[in-house]
This record gives structure tokens, sequence and C-alpha cells, in this order.
């Protein structure tokens, strides 16, 4: 589930510059793996991945991710990619771990908010 923190929709539309609480299970970004994080893929450019700094999240746990969209983000459907090793107990996950969630992004006029159904771990 991903809610806007300014206007406390759920699974609609995600303004820039603004909090972004994510909720799921197995979820923390950890594991010494370099490309572990958050990232943003626009709809319209495959393969542009833009990343969220690791400054931009204000929470990282085992069930939640907060963070702060980025303020720069053009309107338009993302995806927000998330990659981690994390995994319940002491020892991280062998492989990687990928969360893809749809998302509009945009300042409330002109872009519609897609279901967020289409959440794929492990790709």
């Amino acid at each position: 589930m991903v809610t806007d923190i300014t206007s406390g929709e759920i699974n609609a539309i995600l303004t820039p510059g603004d909090g972004v609480n994510v909720t799921g299970s197995k979820i923390k970004i950890a594991g010494g793996h370099p490309g572990n994080g958050l990232y943003l893929m626009p709809q319209a450019e495959e393969g542009n991945e833009i990343p969220v700094p690791k400054t931009s999240i204000l929470n990282n746990g085992p069930s939640k991710i907060v963070f702060i969209m980025p303020a720069h983000l053009p309107a338009g459907e993302y995806k927000l990619k998330i990659i981690t090793r994390f995994t319940t107990g002491a020892v991280m996950f062998k492989g990687l771990r990928t969360y893809y969630i749809r998302l509009p992004v945009g300042n409330r006029i002109g872009v519609f908010p897609l279901p967020v159904k289409d959440t794929f771990p492990y790709l």
C-alpha cells in the first residue's frame, strides 16, 4: 500500500517533494549489494531509473518505508522499484528481492489514479 503523506490518499496520485509511506512485507532495504535501494522508473522511458537518495529515506523498516519523493519529477506514470536482500531472521536473502509498484505522480490535476494491483515480488 502506498500513501501520500500530505493528502492522506492511499494508492492514488503522489506529489513530487512530498512524503510517501510504503507498507508491505520484507521491504526493508538491507544487505550489502550496491544495487539495493529505491528507484522510480518512468513508464514512458523504460530503462531510465531515478534513484531515491538514501538521505530522502526517513524510515526503513521491515514492513514500512517512508521517503520524500524527488521534487523534480514530472507528472506521469511511474513504477516504484524496491531492491533488497532483507528477509526475516539474521541471515540475508542470498539473491536480490525486487518489488515493483505502479504509481502516478502529479499535481492532482490531469493525472488519474491507477490501481496498485500489479505488485510483483521476486522479479
